[in-house]
C-alpha cells in the first residue's frame, strides 16, 4: 500500500513542476538549438558570419532568425534554410544537435569540406538539400540513418567514391539527385528497395557498370536520368519495366543494340525520352508515333539508319526532335517527305536533322514549320535546292543552319524578318548572287558563316551595322568593292572577321584597327592596297592575316610586307613643300616690313 502512494504522489509531484515550470524546459530546449546553430555560424568565414549577423544574435529569438522556421508548440528549430546566401565554410558537426530539424536547405552556396556523419542523427529529417556547392569526400553514411527522409539532393558537389549501398534502406525516400559529381563504382542494386522513389538522378558522375535488374522493382519511378556515366549494356532491360515513367534520359554512355519495336507499350505515357550518344543503331521504330503524349525525342550521335518516319507528324505535342549525327535517310529524293507531315507539330521548338544522310530538294513546305520553331538544323547533308522565299514566316527561329549541303539559288532578303535569329550557317553550298542588305534588320545576329559560296556584288554597309555580331565570315566567295568604313564603328563584340579570298579592293579602314574585341582578322587573297596599320588590331601577327595582296605595304615586321616607299617619298616632298612654304612666307615677311620702312620715311619727309 506505501509503494503505490508514493508512486501516486511522484507522479502528481512531476506534473506540478510541468505546469509550474515549462518555461525553464523550454528554455533550456531552446538553449541546444541556440548553442548548435551559434556553432554551426562559427564555422563560416568572417564575411559568411556578417551576412548572418543583422539576425542572428542576442536581439532577436532564435525563432526570428534568418532561415529559421519553428514549430508552433515547442519552438524548437524545425526548418533551417540559408539557399543562395553566398555563404562560404563548412557544415558544423553540430548540426546534428537540432534533433526537431525536418528540412536542412544549405543549397547554392559555397560550402566545403565534407558532409558531417553527425546529419545521422537527425532522426525527424524528411528533407536535406545541398546541392549547388563544392562539397567533397564520400557521400556521409550518417544520411542512410535519416530513416524519414524523404528527398535528398547531393547535387552539383565535387563528391566521390561509391554510391553507398545503404542508401537503400531509406524506404521512404522519393526524391534521390545526386547529379554533377565525381562519384564512380556501379549502380548500387539496394536502391531497386526504394519502392517509393519517383525521381532518381544520378546524371554526370563517372559510374559504370550495367543497369541492376532490381531497378525493375521501382514502379512508381516517374523520372529516370543516368545521363553522362559509362553504364553499358543492350538497352537497359530492367528500365523497360518501369511503364509508368514519365520522363527518361540516358544519353552518353555505351548503351547499345536496337530500340524495341514495342516501345510505345514499354512506355505509354513518356513526355522525354532522350537517348543520344549511345551506339543504338537499326530503325526508329514508327510505333514511338503511338505515343500521343510524347514532348521531346533525341536520340542524337548514334548508329541509326534508315528513314525518318512519316508518323511523326501525328505527334501533336511534340517540341523537339533531335535526329543529328546519324546515318539517317539514303541520300534520296524521298529522304525529307517528313518535313511535310510535321507541319501539324504545332508546338514543334527543336528541328535537328544535320549530318545525316538525307537527299532531296529542300521542300517549300518547311516555311509551314511551327510559328514557334527556334532551331532549325539541316548542315552536313546532300540537300539541294534552294531557300524558300518565305523563310522569313519562321519569326520565332534563333538558329538556322544548311551549311554543308548543295543548295543553291539566291540567299532569300525574308531573312532580315528573323528579328530572333542568333545564328544563320550557310556555308559550303553553292549560293549565289549578293549578299541581302536586309540581314541587317538581324539585330541579334551573332554569328553569320556565308563562306565557301559563290556570291558576288559588295559587302552590304547594312551587314556591318549589327553591334551584336560575334562571328562574320564571308571568305571564299567573289565580292567586289571596298571594305564598307563602318565596320569598325559598330562591331564592337566582333571577334572573328574573314573577309579573305575574295576580289575586295581599296585600303584598309582606319577603324579596324580600333576592333577591340578580335581575336583573328583575315584579309588574305584580295586586291587591297596602301599601308597596312600598325597600331590596335595589327600590332600582333597572331591576331591578323594580309597576305596574297600584292599592293599592301608597311605593317608590323613579322607580316614580311614591303615598305611603302611612296609614302615615304610624300613624306620628302611634303617636308619640301613645307620649308618651301615657310621659305616664301619670311620673304614675303621681309618684303612687306622693307615696304612698311620706306613708306613711313617718305611721309616723315613731306611732314618735314
Amino acid at each position: 500500500m506505501y509503494l503505490p502512494c508514493m508512486s501516486l504522489m511522484l507522479f502528481h509531484l512531476l506534473a506540478l513542476h510541468a505546469l509550474v515550470y515549462p518555461c525553464q524546459a523550454s528554455r533550456f530546449n531552446d538553449e541546444t538549438d541556440k548553442q548548435a546553430l551559434v556553432e554551426f555560424q562559427s564555422h563560416l568565414t568572417e564575411n559568411s558570419r556578417l551576412v548572418l549577423a543583422s539576425s542572428w544574435n542576442k536581439s532577436f529569438h532564435l525563432c526570428n532568425w534568418t532561415g529559421i522556421i519553428c514549430g508552433r508548440r515547442h519552438k524548437r528549430v524545425t526548418g533551417l534554410d540559408l539557399s543562395g546566401m553566398k555563404l562560404t565554410g563548412v557544415i558544423s558537426p553540430s548540426i546534428g544537435n537540432l534533433s526537431f530539424l525536418a528540412s536542412l536547405i544549405l543549397s547554392d552556396n559555397s560550402f566545403h569540406g565534407s558532409i558531417p556523419l553527425e546529419v545521422g542523427k537527425l532522426f525527424r529529417l524528411q528533407h536535406l538539400n545541398l546541392s549547388n556547392n563544392v562539397l567533397g569526400g564520400g557521400i556521409s553514411l550518417g544520411i542512410p540513418n535519416c530513416s524519414a527522409l524523404l528527398t535528398n539532393d547531393l547535387s552539383s558537389n565535387n563528391l566521390e567514391h561509391d554510391v553507398p549501398s545503404e542508401l537503400g534502406s531509406l524506404s521512404s525516400l522519393v526524391i534521390l539527385s545526386l547529379r554533377g559529381n565525381n562519384l564512380t563504382g556501379r549502380f548500387p542494386a539496394s536502391l531497386g528497395n526504394l519502392t517509393s522513389l519517383r525521381k532518381l538522378d544520378i546524371e554526370y558522375n563517372r559510374m559504370e557498370g550495367m543497369i541492376p535488374y532490381s531497378v525493375s522493382r521501382l514502379a512508381r519511378m516517374k523520372y529516370l536520368r543516368i545521363a553522362g556515366n559509362s553504364f553499358s549494356g543492350v538497352f537497359p532491360r530492367p528500365i523497360c519495366n518501369l511503364s509508368s515513367l514519365l520522363f527518361l534520359s540516358i544519353p552518353d554512355n555505351r548503351f547499345y543494340g536496337k530500340l524495341r519495336p514495342d516501345i510505345d507499350q514499354l512506355f505509354p505515357d513518356i513526355q522525354v525520352l532522350f537517348l543520344g550518344g549511345n551506339k543504338f543503331e537499326g530503325e526508329i521504330p514508327s510505333s514511338l508515333a503511338n505515343i500521343t503524349s510524347l514532348r521531346k525525342f533525341d536520340i542524337e550521335e548514334c548508329h541509326m539508319t534508315g528513314s525518318i518516319p512519316l508518323s511523326f507528324g501525328r505527334l501533336h505535342n511534340l517540341e523537339i526532335l533531335a535526329l543529328a549525327y546519324n546515318s539517317l535517310g539514303n541520300y534520296s529524293s524521298r529522304d525529307l517527305d517528313f518535313i511535310g507531315s510535321l507541319n501539324n507539330c504545332t508546338q514543334l521548338q527543336f528541328l535537328g536533322v544535320g549530318y545525316n544522310k538525307l537527299g532531296g530538294n529542300l521542300p517549300p513546305l518547311i516555311s509551314n514549320l511551327s510559328s514557334l520553331l527556334t532551331y532549325l538544323f539541316l548542315g552536313g547533308n546532300a540537300i539541294s535546292g534552294s531557300i524558300p522565299l518565305d523563310i522569313g514566316n519562321l519569326e520565332s527561329l534563333q538558329s538556322f543552319k544548311v551549311e554543308q549541303n548543295l543548295l543553291t539559288g539566291d540567299i532569300p532578303s525574308s531573312f532580315g524578318n528573323l528579328s530572333m535569329v542568333t545564328q544563320i550557317y550557310l556555308y559550303n553550298n553553292d549560293f549565289k548572287g549578293s549578299i541581302p542588305s536586309s540581314l541587317g534588320n538581324c539585330t541579334y545576329l551573332l554569328y553569320l558563316g556565308l563562306d565557301s559560296n559563290m556570291l558576288c556584288g559588295s559587302i552590304p554597309r547594312e551587314l556591318m551595322n549589327v553591334p551584336s555580331l560575334v562571328t562574320l565570315d564571308i571568305s571564299h566567295n567573289n565580292l567586289t568593292g571596298q571594305i564598307p568604313n563602318e565596320v569598325g564603328k559598330a562591331l564592337r563584340n566582333l571577334q572573328l572577321l574573314d573577309l579573305s579570298n575574295n576580289n575586295l579592293s581599296g585600303t584598309i579602314p582606319e577603324y579596324l584597327v580600333n576592333l577591340s574585341a578580335i581575336q583573328f582578322l583575315n584579309l588574305s587573297v584580295n586586291n587591297l592596297d596602301g599601308p597596312v596599320p600598325t597600331e590596335g588590331t595589327f600590332q600582333k601577327s597572331r591576331n591578323v592575316s594580309v597576305f596574297g595582296n600584292k599592293n599592301l605595304c608597311g605593317g608590323i615586321a613579322e607580316l614580311k610586307l614591303k615598305p611603302c616607299l611612296e609614302t615615304k617619298a610624300r613624306e620628302h616632298s611634303s617636308t619640301r613643300r613645307k620649308i618651301a612654304i615657310g621659305v616664301g612666307a619670311a620673304v614675303t615677311l621681309f618684303i612687306l616690313s622693307v615696304m612698311v620702312i620706306i613708306s613711313l620715311s617718305l611721309g616723315s619727309r613731306n611732314e618735314g
